[in-house]
């Protein structure tokens, strides 16, 4: 045999061998490997992946993050199609239905309003104190409130109003808003190495930050619940918690901190939500959410079903379903995970 032959016969072995190996690893992975478990009531749907905020509105839910603006079918989850936008949508902030307006989109370019047959985008020269929109808000009074670097903006309002740290605002960069049952407004910032917490007080607002209490000066969610109270979300990396206060008078007193130890699944908190059953939904960064009412409390992350354990937003529709949006994902659940044993209001 020739010393070509034998170069040829290696390497015909050789390929032999390597499609062997192939055709080994497959069979092992698909019946020697367990596939995912199923989790009965819980579904995920990708795309979208990362998802920063979501809106139900015309039938669809809408979910918005880094890769912009998608539509699903609520059932199938399958994306509904719809016009090209007039600027380019990426890192979606915030989502807000107006009933008779249309879909209010926020992200770093701008504020865009989506009629369902066209989308108009609105800057600094509308009357935003900065592009980078964070949030959103439509208060008691329809006013339309946006969050920015630079203050929040009554933007439906004739001359507009703009409130920031001259106003009495902790600080300029408002990342989340919140108005209560009594109509006034709460402000939350996520800046270093200022930020803090709003909280209304006399027809202006007072400031509270760590100094007073505060898990952490980075704010990342407001939430009020069916008692009364409000929840704050804060946090960083794995550092902060979650505060809870309760009316006290013409005020606000802080009445308790959740941490770890107290049952969070991670520190820094990224969203807070209550349902229709008052149970509550605590999202973190890294370690998935607490899911609780009264002394009872579940940690659920992916294992169980979640497209991630990073939750970014909660969101409730008229049929009961909570969806999540994740760093990876939507995730339906219509029951299962839900189950929380009856227990008192209060935090």
């Amino acid at each position: 045999m020739t010393r070509t032959s034998k170069r040829l016969l290696i390497l015909l072995v050789a390929t032999v061998v390597l499609a062997a190996l192939v055709r080994f690893s497959f069979f092992f992975y698909k019946w020697a490997i367990p596939a995912p478990k199923a989790h009965p009531g819980v579904t995920v749907f990708r795309p979208p992946h990362e998802v920063s905020a979501l809106a139900l509105w015309r039938g669809k839910l809408w979910a918005g993050g880094r890769d912009g603006l998608f539509a699903l079918d609520k059932k199938s989850g399958a994306l509904q199609p719809f016009p090209e936008p007039d600027v380019p949508l990426r890192y979606v902030t915030a989502l807000l239905a107006q009933k008779g307006v249309g879909l209010w989109i926020g992200h770093p370019e701008g504020l865009t309003l989506f009629d369902g047959k066209t989308f108009k985008t609105f800057t600094v020269k509308d009357g935003l104190p900065d592009k980078r929109v964070n949030c959103l808000l439509l208060d008691s009074r329809g006013t339309l409130w946006v969050g920015t670097w630079k203050g929040a903006v009554a933007f439906n309002r004739s001359p507009k109003r703009v409130l920031n740290r001259e106003s009495g605002l902790a600080d300029d960069m408002v990342r989340v808003m919140m108005e209560d049952d009594l109509g006034e407004l709460w402000f939350g910032s996520y800046v270093a190495p200022g930020g803090g917490l709003s909280i209304p007080l006399g027809g202006g607002w007072k400031p509270f930050s760590v100094r007073d209490g505060l898990p952490h000066d980075n704010v990342t969610s407001l939430f009020q619940d069916a008692a009364g109270y409000v929840w704050v979300g804060t946090g960083l990396l794995d550092r902060g918690g979650c505060a809870v206060f309760q009316r006290y008078g013409a005020g606000w007193k802080l009445e308790r901190v959740y941490k770890k130890k107290d049952g969070l699944a991670g520190e820094k908190v990224r969203a807070v939500f209550q349902d229709s059953r008052r149970v509550y939904w605590i999202g973190s960064e890294y370690n998935g959410i607490l899911v609780m009412k009264g002394e009872k409390r579940r940690i659920l992350k992916e294992q169980d079903g979640l497209s991630s354990n990073e939750v970014k937003v909660f969101l409730e529709d008229g049929n009961g379903t909570i969806w999540l949006g994740t760093r990876d994902g939507v995730t339906r659940i219509t029951h299962g995970l839900r189950k929380v044993e009856p227990s008192p209001e209060s935090p």
